[in-house]
């Protein structure tokens, strides 16, 4: 899944599941567990 699809799927942006790829402190939890939880997400 590409960032852009889970942006998509979390309602969020492609530039946030960067940061949060990247460990950025300022990407907030709710963001975190809604990746985790996204329909079709793999680890």
């Amino acid at each position: 899944m590409t960032q852009v699809e889970l942006a998509r799927r979390i309602r969020s942006s492609q530039p946030r599941v960067a940061k949060a790829e990247l460990g950025d402190a300022s990407v907030s939890l709710e963001l975190l567990v809604r990746a985790i939880l996204a329909p079709g997400a793999s680890v």
